[in-house]
């Protein structure tokens, strides 16, 4: 495959496990700041038509890490690169994808233009928030889904005995993907958020009574969505719980996800965000490692 890697600061390590996998050169580039906190972004390497591909995380430090994407897209596209494509595990910004009132703006939108203007080719990514976040682009967007990442964990379940929960009416889509997959029961909690977007939830639709509750989402950020949708399911007789999220947000230190951990029988997220967990988290924690489905998505489109 005539293809380069390039990576950001904190992805060498996706880097490595996809460039051993499928044999592509590690670009050679300086990325730092000058005294006044400006980047520096340098690419050693020839790239005189050549596709790059580049895998960055966003988070933390979401601007500062986007505004270093849009400089490595378009860095290799100056240095000749004929086609650039980006694996973006964690699409920040995917949340504000639609406007509840006038005075709303669709930063997705925006962020999806952005990256455009600075060259990118094509979009690689894990579990979008919601299927028009494509739409946004004018580039070809491959979506790794919840189902495809967690396929291995999904396989193992028994229908008859589960029952997979959306913690609100917009994760519906993602979560009755699944329920069809493993042919097991719907349930969707009534979330609601009052004008201090407080969540609150006051019932919910299916049967979780004496049920393994596999609850599904895909961005824990505060952990507070989670939290209430739990309580809600222990309140309706749910026999056990498993949390199943693609992105979690939450620091390692932080007091909501012990809260999550002990309420429930099992976490398993991905690795789209690097965390150094504590050791006595992860006997109730998997991670299932992102670079798998990745590179059976370069292999096959690329």
């Amino acid at each position: 495959m005539t293809m380069n890697i390039l990576h950001c600061n904190n992805t060498l390590k996706l880097a490595k496990q996809i460039s051993n996998q499928i044999g592509l050169t590690i670009v050679n580039r300086v990325i730092d700041k000058f005294s006044d906190e400006e980047l520096n972004i340098k690419i050693n390497d020839d790239l005189y038509q050549k596709d790059v591909l580049i895998t960055h995380e966003l988070f933390p430090n979401i601007n500062e890490n986007l505004l270093q994407l849009l400089f490595l897209i378009n860095a290799s596209k100056k240095r000749g690169a004929k086609r650039v494509h980006a694996i973006i595990p964690y699409f920040a910004y995917s949340r504000m994808d639609h406007k509840k009132n006038d005075q709303d703006f669709i930063s997705a939108s925006c962020i999806a233009s952005l990256l455009e203007a600075a060259g990118i080719d094509t979009l690689i990514t894990i579990d979008l928030h919601s299927s028009q976040i494509e739409g946004f682009f004018r580039i070809p967007v491959k979506n790794i889904t919840m189902l495809e990442l967690f396929e291995l964990n999904f396989n193992n379940y028994d229908g008859a005995d589960a029952i997979i929960v959306s913690p609100d009416i917009g994760g519906k889509i993602r979560s009755t993907s699944i329920s069809k997959f493993l042919n097991a029961p719907l349930a969707v909690i009534y979330k609601q958020r009052d004008e201090k977007n407080d969540v609150m939830m006051n019932g919910i639709m299916g049967n979780v009574k004496n049920k393994h509750c596999i609850l599904v989402d895909d961005i824990i950020g505060s952990g507070q969505t989670i939290i209430n949708a739990i309580d809600v399911l222990k309140s309706s007789g749910a026999k056990s719980i498993e949390v199943i999220a693609t992105h979690n947000l939450l620091e390692a230190e932080s007091p909501n996800l012990n809260k999550i951990l002990s309420k429930i029988d099992k976490f398993s997220i991905s690795n789209s965000v690097q965390t150094d967990y504590k050791q006595l988290y992860l006997s109730k924690m998997q991670i299932v490692n992102i670079s798998a489905p990745i590179i059976n998505c370069i292999k096959l489109y690329f």
